[in-house]
């Protein structure tokens, strides 16, 4: 059995099959952003809180190794502008700044955090808040540091009353 030369077999889309396949991509990718951008902002956050406290433990330890004073303080006029851990004069590490994030104190541009011979903050342990700049539906994370110096993280908002650097 042949075929005749007046029937063609056809290959592809129709114009409708296709306008039909954009728009379900566009309600698709309509709906996907806002859920996308609300999760970069939620990693930031949690970016920002893991290396605070990677911060605070690493100045803690270095205070108990080295058997002196260890400061962790701002750099710039905000947390937010990132931070630096001193020992004797020397820069032990720094960190760079979150300028989408908002880390609060209950002073800004906050204290200087020192950490003594045993590990202890030496004077007030001020928590740090740290929340999104551009969503408010991002969890805020408070970094709190207990007598014996050691940083722990919730999600919450902090219970002290948290001062906002600009």
């Amino acid at each position: 059995m042949t075929r005749s030369p007046t029937t063609r077999q056809q290959h592809g889309f129709t114009l409708l099959e296709m306008m039909a396949a954009v728009a379900v991509a566009a309600i698709l990718v309509g709906v996907g952003v806002p859920s996308y951008q609300r999760f970069i902002a939620t990693q930031r956050v949690k970016t920002a809180v893991s290396t605070l406290n990677y911060t605070l433990l690493f100045a803690r330890s270095e205070a108990i190794k080295r058997n002196a004073v260890v400061e962790v303080t701002p750099v710039g006029d905000c947390w937010q502008d990132g931070w630096e851990v001193r020992a004797d004069g020397a820069v032990l590490a720094r960190e760079s700044g979150y300028p989408d994030l908002m880390i609060a104190t209950a002073e800004d541009p906050g204290p200087t955090l020192s950490y003594n011979a045993e590990g202890r903050i030496e004077g007030d342990a001020t928590p740090f808040q740290i929340s999104s700049r551009g969503s408010d539906e991002v969890a805020q994370r408070c970094i709190s540091l207990d007598l014996s110096g050691l940083p722990s993280v919730r999600t919450a908002a902090c219970r002290t009353t948290v001062a906002s650097c600009t």
